[in-house]
């Protein structure tokens, strides 16, 4: 019995010994140290031992206690090299895949799975590289969504999330083979396109037309229907830059000149990066500015139609500069409603205006004033107590003031816009939804804000003369501001020929350069003096 026994347990050491030699080889190959090599050749020599030993017991005719324990000896060394080798080999294995999925995470997006910023910039580095061996030119699209952050503010980050990663997918399906996609963070994507030039092909032009086309469905967030826009810009190897960092540079700023021109793709141009050093400047400025009180108000009047009386002025700010010269409000005002200095720049206004106003009042100049207001200010109550402060200060009547929104100043979060205008508008503020016509929601805000007032946009009066289109907008809406109860006001009046066309269409109010140019509160009643003298005269 006993012999029997030692003989089966170096049996089972040797197939345990066997058992441990594929993986042992494995592990030989795959790391190739010498110490995984020695310890392969040490199984192989355990299992020619483990048999001599074995032909050795089957020889003797009786095994006696000492060679029984060594056997057992044996069987367990069997075990102990099969289990070293195969927990080596599973812990090498947990290792590997610990450190794939660490590479996988530094180099992928945790939210959508594309490839990270990090990803990108290595990989165009390498398409780039490649690219100039070949002597091929490559593309960078980069785009971000518009409103973004009003579905975040509105529906909350989950559902912006959601929104993100039904993009990215939307977005993978526009790429064609070879094409690389990344999110670069927040709502920022950039797509790499290898092999391509916009300026002589159209691959660029079908990769944005097909983007458009993903963008126009609706995305579904839990049962809100949202379609979001985006404006791709588009930077081009070699002709825009060497390295990545360059291309995704100039493909950020040619993003930013088709937002603020509101094009469906702009191509990168030289001239963009002096407007966008421009802007940073400024930017860089403004916080001084406000803090120095360096703006000034200029007012442009508001002519009544029936009386040709004027009816009020328009405060607009401007930045005048030590060389005489004054920053375009359209330049500076973009960049603070990007941030909340755009708060402290209507506060100014209001309270400037507010004051003038209180000057003109006591000089018998019986005026109303209109004033700017954006998105960010009606993004918290205070401003509905700042007004009525300044209001009390200079001793004015509330329907002496009207407040000008655009509709994207409350379409992005129309619930508490409409809570503060109504407000406002209940303290006998007057309200004025300016630019009608040239968003999406017009009709809609129209039925659901705390409205006094329309002004039709420019572009629909200049030459609205000779254009029966512009012609039938503005009488259209002149029509729907009198069945609503609302004052109308046309701007950019050019000749007298509008003037009388808008008399005819029974517009209440016209404003633009040939009726009066913006000026400097001190020339305002001498202004108003000689414009009464004239009417009187005519």
């Amino acid at each position: 019995m006993v012999h029997s026994l030692s003989i089966l347990l170096v049996c089972l050491g040797i197939l345990l010994l066997v058992r441990a030699i594929v993986p042992a080889y494995s592990l030989c190959r795959r790391q190739r140290h010498w110490g995984w090599k020695a310890l392969f050749a040490l199984v192989i020599f355990f299992i020619i031992d483990y048999a001599l030993v074995a032909i050795y017991l089957l020889n003797l005719p009786q095994i006696d206690t000492s060679l029984a324990i060594v056997a057992g000896v044996l069987f367990c060394g069997g075990i102990f090299v099969n289990l070293v080798i195969l927990l080596s080999r599973d812990t090498i294995n947990r290792i590997k895949e610990a450190a794939q999925l660490y590479q996988q995470n530094a180099l992928h997006d945790d939210l959508t799975g594309l490839p990270n910023r990090k990803h990108l910039m290595q990989h165009l580095q390498q398409t780039i590289e490649q690219a100039n061996q070949d002597n091929r030119p490559l593309s960078v699209m980069m785009m971000d969504l518009n409103q973004f952050k009003s579905v975040n503010d509105t529906l909350g980050h989950p559902r912006g999330d959601e929104l993100l990663n039904q993009l990215s997918q939307r977005l993978s399906t526009c790429l064609k083979p070879g094409q690389f996609l990344a999110r670069m963070g927040g709502d920022e994507f950039t797509v790499v396109v290898p092999e391509t030039d916009p300026t002589q092909c159209d691959t660029m032009d079908k990769l944005c037309s097909a983007i458009r086309q993903q963008l126009e469905q609706p995305f579904d967030l839990g049962g809100y229907k949202v379609i979001i826009g985006a404006s791709p810009g588009i930077a081009t190897f070699p002709h825009h830059g060497s390295d990545a960092e360059t291309l995704l540079k100039h493909a950020d700023i040619a993003m930013c000149q088709a937002k603020r021109e509101k094009l469906l793709c702009c191509v990168y141009e030289p001239f963009m990066s002096q407007h966008s050093e421009r802007a940073l400047t400024i930017a860089s400025r403004l916080p001084q500015a406000i803090a120095n009180n360096e703006f000034e108000l200029h007012y442009q009047p508001l002519i009544c139609n029936l009386t040709q009386s004027v009816y009020g002025v328009e405060a607009l700010i401007r930045w005048p500069q030590e060389d005489g010269s004054s920053i375009p409000a359209a330049e500076f005002i973009g960049l603070a409603e990007q941030s909340h200095l755009i708060r402290d720049i209507t506060r100014w206004v209001l309270a400037a205006g507010m004051k003038q106003l209180n000057s003109w009042q006591q000089q018998g100049l019986n005026i109303n004033l209109q004033v700017n207001i954006s998105a960010r200010d009606l993004d918290e109550t205070a401003l509905v107590n700042y007004i009525q402060e300044h209001l009390q200060v200079n001793q004015l009547d509330a329907e002496h003031l009207t407040l000008e929104i655009t509709e994207h100043a409350v379409i992005s979060n129309r619930q508490r816009s409409s809570a503060i205008l109504t407000k406002l508008n209940d303290q006998g503020v007057k309200i004025s939804l300016d630019d009608f016509g040239t968003g999406h929601s017009s009709l809609t805000l129209l039925n659901s804000l705390p409205l006094n007032q329309l002004k039709i946009d420019h572009s629909f009066v200049t030459g609205m003369e000779s254009n029966e289109k512009n012609l039938a907008i503005v009488q259209s809406t002149i029509d729907l501001g009198k069945n609503m109860h609302l004052t109308v006001v046309a701007e950019g009046v050019e000749n007298q020929h509008q003037i009388e066309l808008l008399d005819l269409m029974g517009c209440n109010y016209m404003q633009g350069y040939f009726l009066g140019s913006p000026m400097p509160a001190d020339e305002l009643p001498q202004w108003l003096n000689d414009y009464s003298a004239t009417s009187a005269n005519s």
